[in-house]
């Protein structure tokens, strides 16, 4: 997972410094506004992939100091916990293709993309068990 972060961030890295050198050479308004949005939208979908990320290898190192002292199922919660924050890392990660697809290719790629996730994650989405997300989209209400 760490590696998965750095790998994130570097490509952030990348997009952003190729982004920001065309931002400072445009010289009309409608144009870079549109550029800076779409800098944003990049940005904002591959921080949160990587914050997801270092969350579940915050956690798995919390769980590697629990081991010896544990009781119960909190270990067992907190690594499933982990594998969520893995996958929804995964899961902004593949998102984040939409704006990059916007930035490179216009709107057409960026439909298109888009178009591709909703059907990618039609087949491979599901539902977290043993998280407790039962109770809480039932109110508490078992």
């Amino acid at each position: 997972q760490t590696f998965l972060a750095t790998t994130v961030l570097s490509l952030l890295t990348l997009i952003t410094g190729r982004l920001w050198d065309i931002l400072r050479h445009l010289d009309r308004g409608a144009e870079r506004r549109l550029l800076t949005v779409q800098l944003i939208s990049v940005a904002l979908t591959m921080l949160m992939s990587a914050y997801q990320f270092l969350q579940g290898v915050r956690l798995m190192t919390h769980v590697g100091f629990m081991f010896p002292v544990s009781e119960g199922d909190k270990v067992d919660l907190i690594m499933r916990k982990s594998q969520n924050c893995q996958w929804l890392g995964l899961r902004w990660m593949y998102v984040s293709l939409a704006p990059i697809a916007w930035a490179v290719g216009g709107s057409r790629a960026f439909f298109g993309v888009s178009c591709c996730l909703l059907q990618f994650f039609r087949v491979i989405d599901r539902k977290p068990k043993g998280m407790g997300y039962e109770e809480f989209q039932g109110g508490g209400i078992r």
